[in-house]
């Protein structure tokens, strides 16, 4: 084997380098987009901070019935607030009818609200909040009511300029890209110097396992040093924003409290006090406590059962001391958990592992296609069948990221899309909108099997994936919800297309002992494709500067490269490259099972169906196996149960359901991904086991019991128990520990009961396609009618958690009637 030119080695580092560059643009936009979210509320609650400072200082004189107008001491209270605290760009009062009373601004010649412009009601207002907050292009602004005895009077404002924010912010990453810009050279360093080992160019898949292991271990310190000093910058900016935070609250308390001392108060003329603390504490819930020690001694505190003890500051808390009264010895200290901050950054963490795991997927599939590519043979009409690990290479990305665009990217949030649309239509049942995907995806299988085998699979994956191109253009910029339904049948038929065009190229090109590989390249593609999209579509969807209409466009740019990318880089495959040419309408999880398990054999039938070798038809095969019981149960009680859930509960109510729970987009994405990473671990367990077992049914009564466990789980984070509202952490774990088990069992289910069902009486006397096309016919009536039914469930519940569990335990009873129920108990055959 010849060392690979300089040049050569050097284009392919640069190429690895660029996958690997996308997964870091990708984590400091990640990191980006959650201090951007984050850094405007600390600057929030500082304004409110410091306009409570002011009301309070003004409200004594307007509880004397005095006008506003003739307040004397504006300037007084709010020149020291400007000069210790230079993010405040101006505070003022407006009357009633909105004319500037007072004003105090670091830009001279102030004399109208106007000059600020229109405020629209900010997204960082909450509820329970004693403040307006309101926000423009320009500024953030908090306002605060005043009122005399009687009414309300006027409005004092207090306007920060959102430069302030996002120049600190622009500052701190600024440094994490500069550094992250190092790790990439280093890393692209790195590979071009270790390259000489373990690339070569003139063979076909001319890197060595080796260089594999070294691409993939390389790229995960990388990637994991660049998150840990994301996490370190996003830290930074919270302990920072924290400490702002608990400045101004502090300076608010010293003012009231020195205006005390001014009038040569001592503490113990203070009453009252402890009650301001208190209610100081429930205005601002962060705070673990309020203090004023004199001499290191309490005199007062929030808690009462501590005065009288000794002030000992507290390691695990965030704390801002301020003397108050010259020589009084006294002090305010006030202080927040650092937990408060690190439950932040823990949130951060999750979605740079959720991000993590999905571009580790991303970045193996790209770096093996990368490969392919560097190597790329000549592909010479009648030459493809000596191209066939090549040809299979090039198929698994084109999948990966069909899937990544089709399911992946809009999971967490599409039915929401959808019910927000239906909303404006007095719409609250969308279901229907799913169903006619699953329709129109279960046409395209029906019409295009047999011309994608006839014609080859290049014009069908070229046709669909153009069709994907045109629904995310449509999602992209289209608002009308009737018109989701045209977009909902272009994805399903041009997903079914897909498909079928992508199994042909399969069956195709893999020789027959390889023709698990190829199998496996499908399902793999198709649950990683969807797992990754799913924990990168949440997160960029929770990003206010991307939302749901970014992810969208971002969908449709990938799917436009995605096309680009079949109609140039895949071949056409003619008959004639090939000696052995198969056609099946069977999905991933199917071809998984069958080649795993019968790989000779259900390859050796189909090539003789091929060649004209066929059994007899048997008419009427849906009313025969009507007679089969062990058929029958194995569809009704364990398949269809599946399809069900997957389509009426995972893709269009779950979501609605951990909406209605308070989760956001990000978490709801990674709650998803947990069912999708069950599926993948799964699938070669179940297969595994269903070769020492050699009995299928077992299997399936784990995955059809499992499904039920799972579900009921999921649903008792709608429980109004005692404990769940003491330990609210309770309710995430059970839906955790819930989708996990859900993955799980689909994952037993999805591959061995097509085993299961070659080996029925309806599969013997019909013939094994037969059965398998009768038993796919059941499984498309649950795609299409489990929508429907689920959704006019939930609509009825209102997307009440507790649903779940109902269908969990139907589902459980499928399972245990699957298991008792008499039938067929034939071991399957294993070879």
């Amino acid at each position: 084997m010849k060392k690979s030119t300089a040049f050569s080695r050097a284009v392919g580092g640069i190429r690895l380098t660029l996958v690997l560059g996308f997964a870091l643009v990708l984590l400091i936009f990640v990191g980006y987009g959650d201090a951007r979210l984050s850094l405007p509320g600390f600057a929030v609650e500082k304004l409110a901070a410091q306009g409570e400072l002011v009301q309070g200082a003004m409200k004594s004189f307007l509880l004397a019935d005095l006008p506003l107008q003739q307040y004397p001491g504006f300037g007084t209270i709010t020149q020291p607030i400007l000069d210790s605290d230079p993010d405040i760009y101006a505070i003022y009062v407006t009357n009633l009818p909105g004319d500037m009373v007072f004003a105090n601004s670091r830009a001279e010649g102030l004399t109208s609200a106007e000059e600020f412009g229109e405020f629209s009601t900010s997204a960082l207002q909450a509820d329970g909040d004693l403040f307006a907050v309101g926000e423009n292009d320009s500024y953030y602004q908090v306002s605060f009511p005043l009122s005399n005895r009687f009414t309300e009077v006027g409005t004092l404002n207090v306007v920060l300029q959102k430069t302030v924010v996002s120049d600190t912010l622009n500052e701190t990453f600024l440094a994490v890209i500069g550094v992250a810009l190092i790790a990439i050279s280093a890393f692209m360093l790195f590979i071009f110097v270790t390259s000489r080992w373990w690339v070569a160019t003139e063979t076909e898949g001319g890197w060595k396992q080796s260089g594999m292991r070294l691409l993939n271990t390389s790229y995960s310190i990388t990637f994991l040093l660049v998150s840990l000093l994301v996490i370190s910058a996003l830290m930074f900016l919270y302990i920072n924003g924290t400490r702002g935070k608990i400045r101004a609250m502090a300076n608010t308390l010293e003012y009231r409290l020195n205006s005390a001392f001014e009038l040569g108060l001592t503490i113990d003329d203070f009453t009252g006090i402890e009650t301001v603390f208190a209610e100081y504490e429930e205005i601002n819930p962060d705070l673990s406590y309020v203090v004023l020690t004199v001499d290191d001694n309490i005199a007062i505190h929030s808690d009462p059962d501590q005065v009288g003890t000794t002030w000992t500051a507290k390691g695990d808390h965030f704390e801002e001391a301020l003397a108050i009264g010259e020589d009084s010895g006294s002090s305010l200290r006030l202080g927040i958990p650092k937990s408060v901050v690190y439950s932040t950054l823990w949130k951060s963490a999750r979605n740079f592992l959720a991000l993590f795991i999905a571009t580790i997927f991303l970045s193996r599939l790209f770096f093996s296609l990368i490969q392919s590519l560097s190597t790329r043979p000549s592909l010479e009409p009648g030459t493809l069948h000596t191209k066939r690990g090549f040809l299979l290479s090039l198929i698994g990305p084109f999948y990966f990221v069909s899937i990544f665009i089709i399911h992946g990217l809009t999971t967490a949030f599409l039915p929401r899309y959808f019910l927000e649309l239906g909303a404006a239509e007095g719409i609250t049942n969308i279901s229907s909108l799913f169903s006619t995907y699953y329709l129109t995806y279960t046409l395209a299988l029906f019409l295009t099997a047999k011309p994608a085998d006839k014609r080859g699979p290049k014009p069908f994956l070229v046709t669909g994936a153009f069709m994907i191109v045109a629904a995310m253009v449509g999602l992209s910029f289209v608002e009308d919800f009737y018109a989701m339904y045209a977009i909902q049948a272009i994805i399903g038929f041009g997903e079914g297309m897909l498909f079928n065009a992508v199994f042909t190229f399969v069956i195709r090109v893999a020789s027959a002992e390889h023709r698990n590989v190829g199998a496996g390249i499908i399902v793999t593609s198709l649950y990683s494709g969807w797992l990754s999209g799913t924990a990168i579509g949440a997160l960029l969807a929770a990003d206010p500067a991307v939302g749901l209409r970014g992810v969208f466009i971002l969908g449709a740019g990938l799917a436009a490269l995605n096309a680009l990318y079949v109609s140039f880089i895949i071949p056409r495959i003619r008959g004639e490259d090939f000696d052995a040419k198969i056609a099946s309408e069977f999905e991933p999880e199917t071809m998984r099972r069958q080649t795993v398990i019968l790989p000779r054999k259900e390859a050796m039938q189909r090539v003789a169906e091929a060649a004209g070798k066929k059994p007899a038809k048997q008419r009427g095969g849906i009313f025969r196996s009507f007679g089969d019981l062990d058929f029958l149960k194995t569809a009704i009680f364990i398949g269809v149960p599946v399809k069900i859930i997957v389509a009426g509960l995972l893709k269009a109510s779950l979501p609605l359901v951990l909406n209605n729970q308070n989760f956001l987009t990000e978490d709801i994405g990674q709650i998803m991904m947990l069912y999708f990473g069950g599926v993948l671990l799964s699938s070669s367990i179940a297969t595994r086991l269903a070769d020492k077992l050699g009995n299928t049914r077992v299997i399936l009564v784990l995955g059809g019991v499992g499904s039920g466990v799972g579900l009921i789980l999921m649903g008792a984070m709608g429980l109004k128990l005692d404990i769940f509202t003491e330990q609210p952490f309770l309710t995430t774990l059970l839906l955790l520990l819930g989708m996990l088990i859900l993955g799980f069992a689909h994952g037993f289910i999805q591959a061995p009961i097509i085993t299961h069902i070659s080996n029925t009486r309806t599969a013997n006397t019909q013939g094994q396609a037969t059965a398998n096309s009768i038993y796919r016919f059941y499984e498309r009536i649950g795609n299409i009618g489990g929508p429907l039914l689920i959704g006019v469930w939930m609509t009825q519940t209102s997307y009440d958690a507790m649903t779940i569990t109902y269908i969990g335990a139907v589902i459980l009873v499928f399972g245990l009637l699957f298991f008792l129920l008499p039938g067929r108990r034939k071991k399957a055959a294993v070879s």
